[in-house]
């Protein structure tokens, strides 16, 4: 079921349009100018879309082109709340929203628990031994998502360890 705002879209001035798609959840949200104006379900795995034809101002049918221009096209990885929506409205385009990160370190018998919050998608933990580093590795540890926050346990060594996050 696509979704569909209560009236047509504004003519003649820029818009700011959203949409938020929550599968996990079952539901999809859409933002005119930072505000949610409607709500619908998410049924279909993004994952699963044969993304052969994709066409930003085009349908898959004989519907007329967009008439209008794009001033920036945005994909993030992971659902955008109602908060960080109208704040990405507010900051305006080519403001990239996203929250800094706080890591947070845990020891847990021979090991250490790292994690961020859930909110700050598309960050990668990094580790070194020596710092300041040169060049830092990818941790590559099973990274859990619970209780809100990325989590990685990493095993402690007779060496020192430093970690980052890198976008």
């Amino acid at each position: 079921m696509p979704l569909a705002g209560p009236s047509a879209f504004p003519i003649g001035q820029e818009t700011h349009v959203a949409v938020s798609y929550d599968f996990v959840a079952g539901t999809s949200v859409l933002y005119l100018n930072g505000q949610r104006i409607t709500n619908g379900p998410a049924s279909i795995p993004l994952s699963t879309i044969n993304d052969v034809n994709v066409w930003l101002g085009k349908s898959q049918w004989v519907d007329p082109y967009f008439n209008g221009q794009f001033d920036e096209f945005r994909i993030y990885n992971g659902v955008v709340s109602d908060t960080a929506m109208a704040a990405s409205f507010s900051a305006g385009p080519n403001a990239l929203f996203v929250p800094l990160p706080s890591l947070s370190v845990a020891l847990s018998g021979s090991s250490v628990v790292l994690s961020w919050p859930l909110n700050v998608p598309g960050f990668t933990l990094e580790s070194n031994t020596n710092f300041p580093a040169a060049s830092w590795i990818t941790v590559t540890n099973p990274q859990v998502l619970q209780n809100g926050q990325h989590t990685v346990t990493v095993p402690i060594s007779n060496s020192s360890q430093f970690f980052r996050l890198r976008q």
